[in-house]
């Protein structure tokens, strides 16, 4: 028997078994559509003051903002046949905003003032998956990403006034990783029918330090400082439209 008698066969009895056994499951009929909407927004805010007129052995002040943030969408459409125009959409969007002022200093006179101390850490992730997949696949399928994350983070030390004798030391960090993975697959063995992919990703972040530990008059064995910004961004994108088996 030749290669072209087999094939027939072979392909009623797939869809013979497919018919007979879940049909929800290995057959689908009709147009589909998935809609995915995830927003986040973080707002952290500290503010310290323990600085008056004269300021003598002033105490330490202390600040952290930490932040985790992780939005997940997966979508997927199969079966062993696939009939009808597909859909599929996500929009994810995360902000997060970080704000830390510190004043341990006397207007006037400042005398072994405090240490400083603030940490702003935050921490996004974005990840969408999109499946469209199926032995055999009769029309459009379209696949949709957007993925926007924002990040702010600033720290405001200041820890002298007119005159400081022995300040204090200021030590400030700003923190900032973001993930934006996204994954569209569109695939099988037979495809008939247009295939459309878009993503779009975006991420921005802001980090700002000011730190002030001077007399505006006179300043004798004034604090250290240290300061220190750090950020991380990755974006990853997988698109592919083919087997995927």
């Amino acid at each position: 028997m030749t290669r072209k008698f087999l094939i027939l066969p072979l392909a009623l009895g797939v869809v013979a078994f497919a018919t007979g056994t879940a049909q929800a499951q290995l057959i689908a009929l009709g147009d589909s559509s998935q809609t995915n909407n995830q927003s986040s927004e973080t707002n952290q805010t500290i503010n310290q003051a323990s600085g008056g007129g004269i300021v003598i052995g002033g105490g330490s002040q202390d600040a952290d903002n930490d932040s985790e943030t992780e939005l997940e969408n997966e979508q997927s459409i199969g079966g062993g046949l696939g009939v009808g125009d597909s859909n599929q959409s996500n929009t994810q969007s995360s902000t997060t905003n970080q704000d830390i002022g510190q004043d341990s200093g006397g207007g006037t006179l400042t005398l072994f003032g405090g240490d400083q101390e603030a940490d702003n850490d935050s921490d996004t992730d974005l990840d969408s998956e999109q499946e469209r997949g199926g032995l055999i696949i009769l029309g459009d399928s379209t696949q949709s990403s957007s993925q926007t994350a924002a990040t702010d983070q600033g720290i405001d030390q200041s820890s002298g006034g007119g005159i400081v004798l022995i300040g204090g030391d200021q030590d400030a960090d700003n923190d900032s990783e973001t993930d934006l993975d996204n994954d569209q697959d569109a695939g099988g063995l037979l495809i008939l029918g247009g295939a459309e992919q878009e993503n779009t990703q975006a991420a921005e972040t802001g980090q700002d330090i000011e730190q002030d530990n001077g007399g505006g008059t006179l300043v004798l064995l004034g604090g250290d400082q240290e300061s220190e910004n750090e950020q991380e961004t990755e974006a990853e994108n997988d698109q592919e439209i083919g087997f995927i088996f």
